[in-house]
């Protein structure tokens, strides 16, 4: 509560910062899993849909990478992290309305995952830099692999198995176990199809 009242108070001050709408972002989004936890579908996607308004404006300020402050908490670029961001929460949003048996704004939803996940992946660091990230700062940063592995999960919701083998192929060369288990139950050894 402490947290929301000062930043809304930022935002109120300055209803362009980055940060204040990054985090505003961030924490609708974490009230919207836990509304979904509490059987609260429809809520959560409404504040689902709300995170995902602040991590726009994130997206749509071009004046941000010269800030020392977010490149500071976000080393591989604050944009990386908000295309995740929004992915996962399209994500999200596309299981929730699938419950709410809105299925033709579900696609939609599905359609903005891929899309953003594949923004992300086009300017990801490498699985090695984030690795030495993480044990430099003691942190959890998205990983090359892990943005495969998400991607390939929504391919197959599409039912698109050729490009949910190959994104599950690269993720799994590259060490994650949950594709090497997705790979092997759904594609044939040369990559591609069940």
């Amino acid at each position: 509560t402490e947290a929301e009242k000062d930043l809304n108070r930022a935002l109120e001050l300055s209803p362009n910062s980055i940060l204040a709408n990054y985090f505003m972002g961030e924490m609708l989004y974490d009230y919207a899993d836990s509304q979904y936890e509490k059987n609260m579908l429809k809520q959560a996607f409404e504040t689902g849909n709300e995170a995902l308004s602040y991590f726009e404006m994130v997206l749509s300020n071009k004046n941000f990478e010269q800030d020392f402050i977010i490149k500071r908490i976000f080393p591989f670029g604050i944009i990386y992290d908000t295309y995740v961001q929004v992915g996962t929460i399209n994500f999200s949003g596309y299981s929730l309305l699938k419950e709410l048996r809105e299925r033709k704004k579900a696609k939609e939803y599905l359609d903005n995952s891929i899309d953003n996940f594949s923004k992300a992946i086009e300017i990801a660091p490498s699985k090695e830099d984030v690795e030495k990230m993480e044990l430099d700062r003691n942190n959890n940063f998205w990983a090359l692999d892990e943005l495969y592995l998400e991607r390939a999960n929504a391919y197959s919701w599409k039912e698109k198995w050729k490009a949910a083998c190959k994104d599950w192929k690269i993720s799994k060369d590259m060490g994650n176990k949950d594709s090497q288990t997705s790979f092997r139950e759904n594609c044939k050894p040369d990559g591609y199809y069940r």
